[in-house]
């Protein structure tokens, strides 16, 4: 005959088994998520992140975009560069949230969650007033060995490849393909006319994007040119002007 102190021995049992299972299920899923690396499938990519790990210290709300938040995260994280996870997540290491730089670079960093958020939105925008496409592979005549070396970036990860004008293919690539880092590369442009790489952006470029002698640094894909230019309050060349006008509609649809 079973007593109650049986059942009492047993549900506890039951209980202690739970809750160690629950503790077991919540350590996995944090551990996926801190390596999750879905959109990075080049061997180089995963070589220069083979250190990779994304733990997340803290979570706070974001008070400037609605339904976002910002973690903290561990400076194993990216290299311990800012970036976005998913369309509501801004991460950063506790030092960047900590320094001069906090307010800029969560403005930036917003402009990728705008990405996230209407990506047919801005894909329109770059087609019509910047002469850019997004894609998600690079030009088929581009050199497999040219295109293992191309950097995968979070931000930029649903169509990483852009191209201006249809014909000028922007790229960051690893400089040391032996000893890839992800702060190591270099941004040049594939001219996909003459088959061969420029060291700088093509002049009619310059025209749009540049000002009073200094041009957009991070140029290797429009999601980064507009992050930077929204940051930097540039609206003085054509692409900032465009840029302003598409963010006031942008924002109202907040």
């Amino acid at each position: 005959m079973v007593t109650v102190l049986q059942i009492a021995l047993f549900l506890v049992g039951i209980l202690f088994v739970a809750y160690f299972l629950r503790k077991f299920l919540i350590q996995t899923l944090n551990h996926q998520k801190a390596t999750n690396l879905w959109w990075v499938t080049r061997s180089l990519d995963r070589e220069a992140r083979k250190q990779n790990s994304c733990h997340v210290l803290k979570t706070l709300e974001d008070m400037e975009l609605e339904d976002c938040k910002i973690e903290i995260v561990t400076p194993t994280c990216e290299s311990g560069l800012p970036h976005t996870s998913d369309a509501h997540t801004i991460r950063m290491t506790e030092d960047v949230w900590n320094s001069g730089t906090r307010d800029s670079t969560l403005k930036h960093e917003r402009i990728h969650i705008l990405q996230r958020r209407y990506p047919a939105e801005w894909r329109r925008f770059y087609e019509e007033h910047w002469g850019y496409t997004l894609h998600v592979a690079p030009p088929h005549k581009l050199p497999k060995n040219d295109a293992e070396r191309f950097r995968a970036n979070p931000d930029t990860a649903a169509e990483p490849w852009c191209c201006w004008q249809n014909r000028y293919w922007f790229a960051p690539l690893y400089h040391t393909p032996e000893q890839p880092k992800l702060l190591g590369v270099d941004v040049k442009a594939w001219d996909a006319h003459e088959e061969r790489w420029l060291q700088d952006p093509p002049e009619e470029w310059r025209h749009l994007f540049c000002g009073d002698g200094k041009c957009p640094h991070q140029w290797e894909h429009p999601h980064e040119i507009a992050a930077e230019l929204w940051t930097a309050d540039a609206f003085h060349t054509p692409a900032g002007y465009s840029l302003k006008k598409f963010m006031n509609h942008l924002l109202s649809l907040q």
